[in-house]
């Protein structure tokens, strides 16, 4: 058995980030209008061939006028949380930031689409997670879903492509393939209903804590990777 970390170190990801995110050279930062147009276009191209999942959910965006605006509205919010910052550097990690509470928000969605859950689970899920009516819930879910992987999709355009950042490639990738396993194991525990996490949690929860101290530093990495949402109010 591979010692902690030692996962990490094989694929160079420590060495990776610590060239390009500690060294990285302060390039004019980007305008809230010129992350908006590299997401728009973006978008229409996932949407006319992107891969099946990423096509459905721009096609959906963009073929309906209140959830195109809707995107929008939200796509807009977030990319202002990186204009705001005047160094390119510190609009990278506000990038990374963002991709990654992307892709927490749209995790609940995936795994009740992919692991097929459904009748008593599903109700199980919701009330846990999101603590408000099942019917209400699905549809908010459903709406939540589309538009935040509509804006993970033009986050990693605009990392990999506007701002030539491999931290949104290997990187982003490994800890996205962590966090679907930590976060499926943190929905089989709801599922039994036992506060008793097995060795395997355990593991997985190490493993997307490092990855995310990779990704954004010690600070951030101590504010949480999971936890359930508060309730609405």
């Amino acid at each position: 058995m591979k010692r902690r970390g030692a996962l990490l170190s094989d694929t160079g990801v420590h060495r990776l980030l610590h060239g390009v995110l500690s060294n990285a050279s302060d390039a004019p930062a980007y305008t809230l209008e010129q992350l908006m147009d590299v997401s728009d276009r973006r978008l229409t191209r996932v949407a006319s061939g992107g891969g099946v999942a990423e096509k459905l959910v721009a096609e959906r965006i963009i073929g309906c006028p209140s959830e195109y605006e809707g995107w929008q509205r939200e796509h807009s919010r977030l990319m202002q949380r990186v204009a705001g910052h005047s160094r390119s550097s510190r609009q990278k990690n506000a990038l990374l930031g963002a991709a990654l509470e992307l892709m927490h928000r749209k995790a609940l969605f995936e795994y009740l689409r992919d692991k097929r859950i459904v009748g008593a689970d599903r109700e199980k899920l919701f009330a846990y997670f999101r603590a408000t009516d099942y019917p209400r819930s699905c549809v908010q879910e459903h709406t939540n879903y589309l538009r935040s992987a509509a804006s993970f999709v033009c986050v990693r355009a605009i990392g990999t492509a506007l701002f030539k950042e491999p931290a949104f490639d290997l990187p982003l990738g490994r800890y996205q393939a962590a966090y679907t396993r930590y976060f499926e194991a943190c929905c089989q525990m709801v599922l039994e209903s036992t506060d008793r996490p097995d060795p395997q949690y355990s593991a997985l929860k190490r493993q997307v804590d490092e990855l995310r101290e990779e990704l954004l530093g010690n600070a951030t990495a101590r504010s949480g990777t999971w936890r359930r949402p508060a309730p609405a109010t």
